[in-house]
């Protein structure tokens, strides 16, 4: 049994998206997810995350915060090859911005 952090981190140009997927190598629950917005974000930047094709943070629309540091609770199951993927969205039309996302997975016997 084994536990498993994912950090994903990415400058987001202004007026622009992106994602990125990482692959899941234990089965387990998903028990929290931590989100950084550094000072400047102003809310304008916002985030989700899936698992496989399900949206689990938040449940629906984004995350979007300035200047904080936010653990979110969950207990999501998950398996050894899903698939989690976040989403930014920068709608300031002037600064990138850099948002860390770090997924906490506690693994379980099988």
């Amino acid at each position: 049994m084994g536990n498993q952090i994912i950090n994903f981190r990415k400058e987001v140009q202004p007026l622009t998206a992106d994602s990125e997927i990482q692959e899941i190598y234990v089965n387990g629950t998903i028990k929290e997810i931590v989100t950084h917005f550094p000072p400047g974000c102003n809310a304008l930047v916002g985030i989700k995350v899936f698992l496989n094709t399900q949206q689990i943070l938040p449940q629906e629309g984004v995350i979007a915060l300035d200047n904080a540091t936010q653990a979110f609770k969950l207990a999501v199951p998950c398996r050894k090859s899903d698939k989690l993927r976040v989403d930014w969205e920068n709608h300031d039309d002037t600064y990138p911005h850099t948002v860390s996302v770090i997924v906490n997975i506690e693994g379980r016997e099988m």
